[in-house]
Order: C-alpha cells, then sequence, then structure tokens
C-alpha cells in the first residue's frame, strides 16, 4: 500500500471527525435555544443518516476527476460546518428581534437545524463513495479497502464524539469550535490538492485564503460570541453581560439590569433564565421553608443542585444548622460562584 493510500485513509478519519463534531455542534445549539433534548438528538440522528444515505445515493452519478470533487465536498463541508453555529446564533437574535408569535421562533430555528444538518449528512455521505473510488483507482484491493475505509471512518467518528464534549467544548466554546474544525475540513482539502498536484495556482490561494479566514474566525470566536450574547441580554433585555462560562454541560451567564426603579443580577443557563435577583429570595425561601419546617433537625443538610450558592446562604438562615453539602452535577456552577465573591455578595444586598 503506497503512502497517497494511507494519506486517504486519514483523510476519512478526519472528515469523519469534523462531520460527527459539526452534528453534535449544531444540535447543542438548538438545545440551548430550543431545549426538548429527546426531539433534538432525535431529530439530528434521524436526518444526518437519512442525509448520509441521499449522499451516498448522489455519488453514482458523479463521474471523472473524482480527486477535485472530492476536494470540493471537503471545501463545502468546511464552510458550512465552520459557519453553522454563527448562523443558528444570529438567526435567534434576528427572530427573537422580530417575532410577534413566539412558535414563528421556533418554526423558524428548527427549519434551518435541520437544514444544516441535512447538507452536512449529504456531503459526508458522498465522501466515502467517492474516495473508496479514488483509492480502488491506485490500487486493486477492493475488499481490503472497503474493510480500511470503514474503520477510518467510524474511529474517526468515535474520536470525534469523545473529544467534543470532554476536551472542546468546555476549553473552545461553540464558535470557536466551528471555526476550528471547518478549518480542519480544508486543510485536508489542501492537503490533497497537494497530493493530487491540483494546484492551480489562483485555486490554491482561494482556499488558502478561505482557510485563513476561517482561523480568524477561531482567534476571534470568544469576541463573536460577546457581541452575539450583548445582542441578545443587552438590546433585547437591557441587560449588560458581566460573567460568561462556558461548561461541558451548559453555557453559564450572569447579566446585570438597571431601570429607573430596580436593578439587580439574572443568572441564565443555556439561555434560559435560573434566578433574578429582585425575586431570588422568596423563590428560594419557597424552596427552602417547607422542607425545613417538616425536618425535625437541621443539624446535617444536602443540597442537591443550586451551584450558586443562594440556597445555601438561605438556609444558613436556620441557627441549628451545622453543616451543608452541596453537589451539583455541572463543577463550573460551584467554582463559578466560589471564585465570584464579589458577585455573591452583590446579589445578596438585593
Amino acid at each position: 500500500m503506497n503512502l497517497s493510500v494511507y494519506f486517504l485513509f486519514l483523510a476519512m478519519f478526519i472528515a469523519a471527525l469534523c462531520s460527527l463534531v459539526y452534528e453534535l455542534l449544531i444540535s447543542t445549539v438548538v438545545l440551548y435555544l430550543l431545549g426538548n433534548t429527546i426531539f433534538v438528538f432525535s431529530a439530528t440522528i434521524g436526518f444526518f443518516l437519512f442525509a448520509m444515505g441521499i449522499g451516498s445515493g448522489i455519488s453514482k452519478f458523479i463521474k471523472g476527476d473524482l480527486e477535485n470533487k472530492f476536494i470540493f465536498i471537503e471545501i463545502g463541508l468546511g464552510i458550512i460546518g465552520g459557519i453553522s453555529v454563527l448562523i443558528l446564533l444570529l438567526t435567534n437574535v434576528a427572530m427573537v428581534r422580530l417575532e410577534r408569535d413566539l412558535s414563528m421562533h421556533f418554526y423558524g430555528v428548527e427549519f434551518l437545524f435541520i437544514f444544516l444538518i441535512a447538507v452536512v449528512g449529504i456531503l459526508t455521505g458522498l465522501e466515502i463513495p467517492l474516495l473508496l473510488r479514488i483509492i480502488n483507482k491506485k490500487q486493486e484491493q477492493l475488499k481490503y479497502n472497503i474493510s480500511n475505509l470503514l474503520t477510518f471512518d467510524y474511529f474517526g467518528a468515535f474520536v470525534g464524539s469523545l473529544i467534543f464534549p470532554l476536551f472542546l467544548l468546555p476549553i473552545f466554546g461553540i464558535i470557536k469550535i466551528s471555526f476550528l474544525v471547518g478549518a480542519l475540513n480544508v486543510f485536508v482539502a489542501l492537503s490533497l490538492m497537494v497530493l493530487f498536484s491540483l494546484t492551480k495556482k489562483s485555486r490554491f490561494i482561494a482556499v488558502f485564503c478561505l482557510l485563513i479566514l476561517l482561523m480568524l474566525g477561531f482567534f476571534f470566536g470568544r469576541s463573536l460570541e460577546n457581541f452575539i450574547d450583548d445582542a441578545l441580554y443587552f438590546d433585547i433585555k437591557n441587560e449588560s453581560i458581566v460573567a460568561s462560562r462556558q461548561s461541558s454541560y451548559q453555557k453559564i451567564v450572569m447579566t446585570k439590569f438597571a431601570n429607573n426603579k430596580n436593578e439587580g443580577f439574572r443568572l441564565y443557563l443555556d439561555h434560559d433564565i435560573q434566578f433574578d435577583s429582585r425575586t431570588y429570595d422568596t423563590d428560594r425561601g419557597a424552596l427552602v421553608r417547607p422542607v425545613m419546617e417538616l425536618a425535625n433537625k437541621h443539624t446535617n443538610i444536602l443540597i442537591l443542585g443550586g451551584g450558586d450558592g443562594l440556597v445555601a446562604e438561605y438556609i444558613l438562615k436556620y441557627p441549628d444548622v451545622e453543616s451543608i453539602t452541596l453537589v451539583d452535577i455541572d463543577p463550573e456552577m460551584i467554582d463559578f460562584f466560589s471564585k465570584k465573591r464579589w458577585l455573591l455578595a452583590s446579589l445578596l444586598i438585593f
């Protein structure tokens, strides 16, 4: 097996990894915006596999110049996948501003979600048949080629499914990941252009410039995310963001609001409000008082959830409490509020 064939198998591994990450990214963003976990993940898996089947069916009509066509597919995936998160978030902001009927917001985001999943799925479905035909031109070992190609494809998807929640999401955030993975797709396309000696100067420069643009998107991804959050919270809800963090489980955003009558803080998890400092004492009291009144002893208290520390603060009003154990599924919540003591202190003032 020559070196170029090994590189094509590696390209399949990277392509599968990228496609799986796109799938997870798009579904994660839609979960942030709409919720409904069962629908989102069911639709993601179903439409992605269905679209892959369509792509595989279309591949039989593609004839001649397979190397160039495969490169165009990689570039297409890099562009669509790279900007998919940005498109979804900007669409959400636009529809929140313009909508008069809440259902239209949901339908609009759902339509775009399914469209993006379908496009990524069709392009992904085109990859394996075309790459297999390219490899078969280089060596006549069909059964080994199919076996090896599928092995690299499945293994790439497996690696993508692991690194997305464990490494990429908590470190980079959703926008930076999309640009980074899009750049990886385009880099594979550039490498294949060199491998296949398809280095027509104008085309090579255009693809290289696209790679630079995606990398710029990656480097300025945090600024883009802050801009979108500011547009969503400040321009629409008259709030300013004072702290923001992406954990492995959720997007944590703390905002400050002020008007002629009231001022205070709000906590949002995946864009859903968790508390308002103007009403938190009443809200937390409604949770705590019934349990505390029914309990015979208040010596040792276990809190499940409540990483913001406000329930614990309320419980400490009871003089016979000796210890509190707080457990939250997201350690970032506890870390977030324990390190920002000024924020917790400000909350307790209101």
